[in-house]
C-alpha cells in the first residue's frame, strides 16, 4: 500500500507541474504587451485584436 501512495503522490506532483506550466503559457499568451501581426503585416498588441471587426 505505501508504494501505491508514493506512486500516486508522484503522479499528482507531475500533473500539478504540468497544469502550472499550461497556466503560465496561457498567461503569457494573454499578455497585453505580446505582439502579433495584422493582415497588412504590421505589428499590433493582442489587446487591440478584434477591435476593427465588422458584422
Amino acid at each position: 500500500m505505501p508504494t501505491k501512495n508514493l506512486a500516486n503522490g508522484k503522479l499528482i506532483e507531475l500533473c500539478a507541474a504540468s497544469v502550472n506550466r499550461l497556466a503560465q503559457a496561457l498567461q503569457m499568451s494573454r499578455n497585453a504587451n505580446s505582439l502579433t501581426y495584422d493582415d497588412k503585416g504590421k505589428t499590433s498588441t493582442i489587446s487591440s485584436l478584434g477591435n476593427d471587426l465588422e458584422a
